[in-house]
């Protein structure tokens, strides 16, 4: 995996930390009026929409697609920025946030690296990545829940 750059930080895919906030995401705008995301190899390079390195050929990334008030586009993220969104889903998570107000938008990425507190970085895969975030996720609903009446 390569380092991520984002607005002059350079983070390495080591377990090192990252600099992260601590807020719970609450995009009120919806998702749009239609959406597509899946993996893809690309056949030509491609600038990523968070850390805006160039994607080359051959490398994997995750393509989005979509319409949205009216216009229609598309965007390609590298996987070190899709492992550095896990992360800082995770994050969230552990700070107590709810599974879809844990994610940061791609665009959100740098102000959320110039805020508060160092995050760990996920290791693996984006799917391995997106597996250890459902499974914090999973375990922390599972944790019994005790009820006061004082």
């Amino acid at each position: 995996m390569m380092d991520i750059v984002c607005d002059g930080y350079v983070f390495l895919p080591t377990g090192e930390l990252l600099k992260g906030g601590d807020m719970c995401f609450d995009y009120d705008d919806g998702p749009g009026e239609m959406y597509e995301g899946r993996s893809v190899t690309c056949r030509k390079a491609h600038r990523c929409a968070g850390c805006r390195r160039v994607i080359e050929a051959g490398q994997k990334a995750l393509c989005e697609s979509g319409k949205y008030d009216g216009a229609f586009w598309r965007r390609y993220t590298c996987e070190g920025c899709q492992c550095l969104m896990a992360s800082i889903a995770m994050h969230e998570i552990k700070r107590g946030c709810l599974f879809h107000q844990a994610w940061c938008a791609i665009d959100d990425l740098g102000e959320y690296l110039d805020q508060s507190e160092p995050i760990a970085l996920l290791q693996g895969s984006p799917d391995e990545c997106l597996r250890q975030v459902n499974e914090a996720w999973e375990s922390r609903r599972s944790v019994p829940r005790t009820a006061s009446l004082s």
